[in-house]
């Protein structure tokens, strides 16, 4: 029978469903069911856990990216009331990452990017009590808002910070780390963005081999599993391959 955290396990099997067999229709089926399981059960404390996949990653291959912002933001919101901050700040971080992807105003998500890190990284106790691995999740959101900051102009009270998260020997100390294997692809993305805004096509080319080098390196195929059906990264993937096939 179903109970209150049967909506996590249809969520789960709905991303292995898409990640794995590449199955995005089920995927999305599933995942609807698990978003209508959650409300039928009122179990609020797990809204970012489940949204999180279903709204951050699935429901993107079948829906407008834009249409995730809203969900992701909600789900946040209740994921704090109810004591879940790791979800809830994924779920903030994936919000604003579609914002990104779906040509939405970048002054505003660049203000809403600084006061997400500056809040929950910086003036919080967040880094003291989180069970997350936080050096990998804020590199992660200080590469998405370098990369606001790089097409709208830079931020001084962040600029040192960005650079220290951000520069090459950063890059190079987390491939080496498997924990932080799929930041490093992150990394490159983020990389090869800047590099196209500025037609460093050099740079462009670096970052589509360093994206192809890092992925070898993962040695495990179940981490790398989330990657294939994640949208910001298969298309950057995608577009690394053009590249590379055009060299």
């Amino acid at each position: 029978g179903c109970c209150n955290e049967s909506a996590t396990a249809f969520a789960a099997f709905a991303f292995l469903e898409m990640s794995l067999l590449g199955h995005f229709d089920n995927a999305y089926r599933i995942g609807m069911l698990a978003t209508s399981m959650l409300h039928h059960t009122g179990a609020s404390k797990l809204m970012a856990r489940v949204f999180s996949p279903v709204y951050g990653v699935i429901s993107l291959w079948r829906e407008p990216v834009h249409a995730s912002i809203d969900p992701l933001m909600a789900a946040s919101a209740i994921g704090f009331a109810e004591g879940d901050a790791d979800h809830a700040l994924a779920c903030i971080k994936l919000a604003h990452r579609q914002r990104f992807l779906s040509g939405l105003d970048l002054t505003t998500l660049k203000r809403d990017q600084e006061d997400f890190v500056k809040k929950h990284f910086f003036q919080s106790s967040y880094f003291k009590t989180s069970s997350m691995r936080m050096p990998c999740v804020l590199k992660a959101a200080l590469g998405d808002l370098s990369v606001t900051l790089a097409l709208t102009g830079g931020s001084e009270e962040l600029s040192a910070l960005l650079e220290s998260a951000t520069d090459e020997k950063t890059l190079e100390e987390t491939s080496l780390n498997s924990n932080e294997s799929s930041y490093a692809l992150d990394a490159c993305n983020q990389r090869l963005i800047k590099a196209l805004f500025f037609n460093d096509f050099n740079a462009v080319l670096k970052y589509s081999e360093k994206y192809f080098a890092h992925r070898s390196d993962l040695q495990h195929w179940l981490r790398f599993a989330g990657r294939i059906g994640d949208i910001y990264s298969t298309f950057f993937g995608g577009l690394s391959c053009f590249i590379l096939s055009r060299k």
